[in-house]
């Protein structure tokens, strides 16, 4: 009888014989077995004290902008001082990494935020090994459809995978770009995907970069994590880090967010956050911006809920800032949606150029009715 592979069970199993991943990490690690106890305990007390304490200092950080105590945490410098009680937001990253390493610590994080993330996509790698014999479409499905496979929205996945029923080799094809040998950056190969995968199928650009980059699980889950573009943005502006340029290609956002990420694991390194990778980043991501914290396991007491909720909504320097970000937006003008030549009245051979303050250009290509290309404007 033929060994059933490990992703067809139940639970799968997310290590090799060795019980490492291929970075030499337990990526399952049971929540009383962590090499990390003795870090996460050191930032665990140093939450329960408060001691979040920071300075003007340029060298401290990443971003330059602030010291920190030995574990980079920060609370009023007088605890009985009750005007103090309320933490003063000095940077983005200080608040959102307050939060991280205050769910980072609790004993769920690991099994909750972490482990399941690995077993989920581990069915894939199967896929990936299985690609170039076509026998690839089993493992795929139960990778994109098994009980820890939420990181992936459901729809986005039985929409592709219904195509890929239909459409065997262009869906190998896709997943062989996705899937390469070669050294291709997360960005090329989010970009390569999304130029295979038919337009109509897969909202764009967040349900391919959700896809995408749940499928890269197959190749590395730790150096490609997975995507939820709504939480993300949530997480740029609560980090105060720049937003994806507009109009960014699928593989500009997913770089965007592995940016994000590192830039995430820097700032903790900082403050002697013991963030492990990307993986990690992602977790803590999610946690914070995901938009549940009242259904997490996480255990809040009341005042530390409420002092989430206020920075979850936006704090005031941070609505600020985004609201000039608002208003220097300009107005939409509304596309006409049609222009007609106003000499030779047709609009056969007629292009829209674009808006002009609140007026739309056009150019009339027939030079039956005109001896020269026209251009003229609409409103």
């Amino acid at each position: 009888m033929t060994a059933r592979p490990s992703w067809a069970t139940e639970q799968g199993n997310p290590t090799s014989g060795t019980g490492k991943d291929d970075h030499g990490r337990d990526p399952c690690r049971a929540r009383n077995v962590n090499p990390r106890t003795e870090d996460v305990g050191l930032v665990r007390h140093a939450l329960s004290v408060r001691s979040w304490t920071r300075t003007a200092c340029r060298d401290a950080s990443p971003s330059g902008c602030v010291t920190t105590n030995d574990y980079g945490c920060r609370v009023p410098t007088d605890e009985n001082d009750p005007s103090m009680s309320a933490r003063e937001i000095k940077t983005g990253w200080d608040e959102f990494l307050f939060w991280g390493a205050r769910f980072f610590t609790d004993p769920a994080f690991e099994e909750d935020e972490r482990a399941y993330k690995l077993r989920a996509v581990k069915p894939l790698e199967d896929a990936r090994t299985r690609l170039e014999v076509g026998e690839w479409y089993e493992p795929l499905r139960f990778g994109l459809s098994n009980k820890d496979s939420n990181p992936v929205a459901w729809r986005t996945a039985d929409n592709f995978l219904t195509w890929a029923t239909a459409n065997g080799d262009a869906a190998a094809t896709a997943l062989r770009t996705l899937w390469t040998e070669e050294d291709v950056s997360g960005l090329a190969r989010v970009d390569a995907f999304d130029a295979l995968v038919p337009a109509e199928l897969v909202a764009r650009p967040g349900g391919l970069v959700n896809i995408a980059a749940y499928l890269l699980g197959a190749v590395d889950p730790i150096r490609w994590p997975t995507f939820r573009i709504t939480a993300l943005k949530r997480a740029y502006d609560l980090a105060r880090f720049p937003s994806t340029p507009p109009k960014s290609s699928p593989g500009t956002h997913y770089g965007h967010a592995l940016e994000f990420f590192d830039t995430m694991l820097e700032e903790a390194k900082a403050r002697n956050i013991p963030f492990l990778d990307r993986l990690d980043a992602q977790c803590v991501t999610w946690v914070i911006a995901g938009g549940g914290i009242e259904k997490s396991p996480y255990p809040l007491t009341p005042r530390e809920l409420a002092d989430f909720n206020a920075f979850f909504d936006i704090p005031a320097p941070l609505r600020k800032v985004a609201g000039a970000k608002t208003a220097t937006v300009p107005k939409q003008v509304k596309k006409p949606t049609r222009g007609f030549c106003p000499l030779c009245a047709s609009d056969e051979l007629v292009r829209l150029e674009g808006p002009e303050g609140d007026r739309w250009r056009f150019t009339c290509d027939n030079t039956d009715g005109h001896a020269d290309p026209l251009e003229f404007f609409a409103s």
